[in-house]
């Protein structure tokens, strides 16, 4: 489990719940991050992202708005109470340099890398609340050796605290991708645990003849389930 943040401080594992805050109920992060920056070259990304945000919005979580260009994503992840983050899009990775190189790319060509998470804003937000990210772009899920470590989104965000980070290793097929999420989503809301939403998720991918089924990793406790907000 990727838990070190290269200081030596961590976490015990995986949390069963994601998020696994531990705030009170008023202080429950209730938003979420849906994004789908480029609708037109991947038409189904929109799709994805308005499925996730109507089982959220019935489970009693606010949709946090649209923020496609860096700036405006990296102001919602400093100050949106958010519990999960979602971003369909492309993706690019560099394995001379997994962290300023593994890249979501955002509208107009902007784009956001592992090493602009940074800032007590933001590293708290991850290490109180432990939320969770899947980002549905290519090549998002791998990793490389920097100097001393592996970088790349997945150790960034679990390291910093995540408690769930879902993401392709390899370029994904824009339906295979969209099928994956919807099945995930739909089980995941109806209580399933994070292993049987990721089988589920395979499968509805696999249905398309598409090999993109196989290219996603999961990081997280294999039973964990998402908490939802109380009513208010």
């Amino acid at each position: 489990w990727l838990r070190s943040d290269g200081l030596t401080v961590g976490y015990d594992g995986p949390p069963s719940v994601v998020p696994a805050s531990n705030a009170d109920e008023a202080s429950f992060p209730r938003q979420i991050i849906a994004l789908a920056p480029d609708p037109d070259s991947l038409p189904q990304t929109p799709k994805e992202c308005a499925h996730f945000i109507q089982l959220a919005e019935v489970a009693g979580f606010a949709d946090a708005g649209p923020a496609t260009r860096k700036r405006a994503l990296l102001t919602h992840l400093e100050g949106a109470p958010y519990a999960w983050a979602h971003v369909a899009g492309h993706g690019k990775f560099d394995d001379g340099a997994p962290d300023a190189g593994a890249d979501l790319v955002l509208a107009q060509r902007d784009t956001l890398a592992p090493e602009h998470l940074m800032g007590p804003e933001i590293l708290g937000h991850i290490h109180a609340t432990r939320p969770g990210f899947f980002f549905n772009a290519c090549d998002s899920g791998r990793q490389a050796w920097t100097i001393s470590r592996l970088g790349g989104w997945a150790n960034r965000l679990i390291g910093s605290g995540a408690g769930l980070f879902i993401a392709p290793m390899w370029p994904v097929d824009d339906r295979a991708a969209h099928d994956f999420a919807v099945a995930f989503y739909t089980a995941l809301f109806a209580g399933a645990t994070v292993a049987d939403a990721s089988q589920m998720g395979r499968e509805a991918a696999r249905q398309t003849g598409d090999p993109s089924w196989l290219a996603y990793s999961v990081y997280a406790h294999p039973n964990a389930r998402l908490a939802f907000p109380q009513p208010a």
